[in-house]
């Protein structure tokens, strides 16, 4: 039996490959797991979730009181109507990606991304394109990279902010400058923001 040809490009990150090879008391510094107890705040809301018997399907959406809190975080900038939930940001850019994306359509990423990216693309069909990040100037967008690696076919902009690989975000100008290229490029801009609200004293 063969399996769809749309796997035939999906490999196995390095990053993956060395977790799986490592000795089982080495110290893990790439997955990017957290490694401290689940808080007691979330044990108990679990335990009283299941408490109450209360594990039924939810609306495809997710719940409506939970995509109110969610339009509430965001200033209800996001109308609730807008608001999907889902089991993790990989499957979230998974559903967009499929969303937008059609074959042969081409999504500039940035070099370095996080490994999934690619992936989510070419699953799409897409065709992934790099643009640079420039090392010696704290990884900043290099612009003349990203306009170079425009065409035609570029339907979409996919970036993580703060940064997964490189733990930076990227400046006020930065994001202005992507959002100017993508309204001038008739292009979708999909910002994966995942560490948003992790803060390290």
């Amino acid at each position: 039996m063969k399996i769809a040809r749309r796997l035939q490009h999906v490999k196995r990150s390095e990053i993956r490959s060395i977790f799986e090879t490592a000795p089982a008391d080495a110290i893990n510094l790439g997955l990017g797991e957290i490694h401290f107890p689940t808080p007691d705040l979330i044990l108990d809301a679990g335990h009283k979730v299941l408490e109450g018997k209360y594990i039924n399907y939810t609306p495809n959406a997710g719940l409506p009181e939970l995509c109110q809190t969610i339009a509430r975080y965001y200033d209800n900038r996001i109308p609730r109507n807008n608001i999907c939930v889902t089991n993790g940001t990989e499957e979230a850019l998974f559903a967009a990606v499929q969303a937008l994306v059609d074959p042969g359509d081409e999504v500039l990423l940035a070099d370095p991304c996080f490994v999934a990216y690619e992936t989510v693309v070419r699953l799409a069909g897409g065709i992934p394109v790099f643009f640079d990040l420039q090392s010696n100037m704290n990884f900043s967008i290099d612009r003349d990279s990203l306009q170079k690696a425009l065409s035609p076919r570029t339907k979409l902009i996919l970036l993580c902010n703060p940064s997964n690989p490189l733990s930076i975000c990227f400046t006020s100008s930065e994001i202005d400058f992507l959002v100017k290229i993508s309204t001038e490029n008739s292009l979708y801009l999909l910002v994966d923001e995942i560490y948003r609200d992790l803060y390290y004293d």
